[in-house]
């Protein structure tokens, strides 16, 4: 829009009249465009300039450092043409070495940047597993100069990798297990093995190793920093991880210090797999930093053909999410990883709702999260878990049991019914009621029952915190407000029932857990 002042000529006076401007009138011209609409910058769009410009800050400088590099490296190259003592022919030969590993690091440094957002073209193509599975170990021994001429490496392979075909970039998948068998070989220990299975769509490489494990200090930064001592490797690590995301497969880890460790690879395969391929159609996604804990419980998985997948961070849990959708999730918060964190990335999700997510925790679970939420003791034992996950998450793992097949409980097993508001059938099972929060007080120390049903009203349970004995009890809830409710105080063993013909189930699942102390 602009605007023009109109000065305007006096007329004679005799023409004057009270419609006429005069020239101490001043007018204004005014000419205006529709413009079009803008949008108001967002805090995100700038957050997401700002890092698209620091991404372009990285290539340009890798690229800037590999100009003097090659300069430094076709020097060398040249004195080697020339006589020199052994002294400076040892110089010389560091000079070189130091500066290809410069080199190799620079180049992984600009494919990772790439790859992180997605700016790396693959060539897809249908690659078989044992060809590549060879020429892995070649570029490994090449990039990381891990062995002798002629050395073999000795792996336990469970399944022949002839006729397994994988689809996707035939060089970005050798650099996946090159980098991998990098850092394998990089700490030698006493057996190494391969490991093939499908996992719903993925076919599922696991390399592991006995004798050596990873440092408990290093698990928490190994795919996401670059580690001192060992920068060109894990810088390896970490392009692996984005070039799994890339063919739409991912990679995690689960180790303990000293002892072994275990690498998963989930990629995409080209064909059918053999029958004979061990297979699972649940894939549970497992966020915890607690190495012992992970170690215990993917066992426990594995044996009971569950797959699994490792999230140490609530942006990596996040990630993995959004990548593979798991049937479910498993959160058992330790140290520096925080539950209320882990729950505020999760929430950022829509998928959280359509999956079950159990929580291993004796703190009270944040608001913000929707679906089916499942709150077990933090140190119960993976047993519990598997029960969990067979009864309730995925029913059709087994045969439905036929009526009455559950057996008979164990005489001295008794429940607690506290609230009227539904009608209830729990046939051998010695069962107790009370109308209120202080009868049953009473109740629980003469008969010690082992399960407490809270059939009150949900705006009842901000009472139930003035009686820790109650609270002490696995408790099965009836409605999904009262679920909530009682999660919210924390400490408590919630054992949700919306559907009363399961409530026999539920409540024998709900007794094999002891009561707090």
């Amino acid at each position: 829009m602009c605007s023009i002042p109109l000065h305007l000529t006096s007329l004679e006076s005799g023409q004057v009249k009270s419609n006429v401007a005069v020239a101490s009138d001043r007018y204004w011209l005014v000419f205006a465009q529709q413009g079009a609409k803008t949008e108001p910058r967002t805090s995100s769009h700038l957050q997401h300039l700002r890092l698209h410009q620091q991404k372009r800050l990285l290539l340009s400088l890798g690229h800037e450092l590999k100009n003097p590099l090659t300069a430094i490296l076709s020097l060398a190259q040249l004195l080697w043409q020339q006589p020199l003592s052994s002294e400076q022919q040892d110089y010389l030969a560091l000079i070189q070495r130091s500066g290809w590993q410069m080199n190799r690091l620079i180049q992984a440094w600009q494919d990772y940047t790439r790859a992180l957002w997605r700016e790396l073209e693959l060539q897809w193509e249908t690659v078989e597993l044992a060809s590549l599975w060879l020429r892995s170990q070649e570029l490994a021994e090449h990039l990381y100069r891990l062995s002798a001429p002629g050395w073999q490496w000795q792996w336990h392979i469970d399944q022949p990798l002839s006729h397994i075909y994988l689809h996707g970039d035939p060089l970005r998948l050798r650099q996946i297990f090159a980098h991998l068998l990098g850092w394998l070989m990089l700490f030698p220990g006493d057996r190494y093995g391969l490991r093939l299975s499908r996992w719903q769509n993925w076919l599922v490489l696991q390399l592991w190793e006995e004798g050596h494990g990873i440092p408990l200090k290093d698990h928490d930064r190994l795919l996401h920093e670059c580690l001192e001592d060992y920068a060109e490797v894990t810088m390896g690590l970490m392009l692996a991880r984005q070039l799994c995301r890339l063919h739409n497969g991912e990679l995690s880890f689960i180790a303990q210090a000293d002892s072994s460790s275990e690498w998963t690879v989930l990629l995409p395969f080209a064909e059918e797999l053999p029958p004979e391929l061990p297979t699972t159609a649940q894939l549970i996604l497992v966020v915890s930093n607690d190495a012992p804990w992970i170690m215990n419980t993917t066992a426990a998985l594995r044996h009971n053909h569950y797959g699994y997948i490792i999230a140490r961070h609530p942006l990596e849990a996040l990630d993995k999410l959004e990548q593979l959708q798991p049937t479910a999730i498993v959160v058992r918060p330790a140290s520096s990883l925080i539950l209320a964190d882990v729950v505020e990335s999760l929430a950022t999700s829509s998928f959280t709702a359509t999956v079950p997510l159990i929580i291993l925790s004796d703190e009270a679970i944040p608001l913000g999260l929707s679906g089916f939420v499942q709150r077990l003791p933090l140190n119960s034992h993976p047993s519990l878990l598997i029960d969990v996950l067979d009864r309730w998450c995925f029913p059709r793992l087994a045969p439905p049991a036929p009526k009455g097949s559950l057996g008979r409980p164990l005489p001295n097993q008794t429940v607690l019914r506290l609230g009227l508001g539904h009608q209830i059938n729990l046939p051998h099972l010695r069962l107790l009621e009370a109308e209120d929060l202080e009868q049953a007080d009473l109740l629980i120390d003469i008969w010690r029952p082992d399960v407490l049903i809270w059939d009150l009203p949900a705006d009842e349970v901000v009472h139930l915190s003035n009686h820790p004995k109650l609270q002490q009890l696995p408790i099965v809830t009836l409605t999904e407000e009262s679920s909530r409710a009682i999660h919210q105080l924390g400490n408590v063993a919630v054992f949700p029932c919306l559907n009363l013909e399961d409530l026999m189930e539920v409540v024998l699942l709900a007794a094999t857990v002891k009561p707090q102390s």
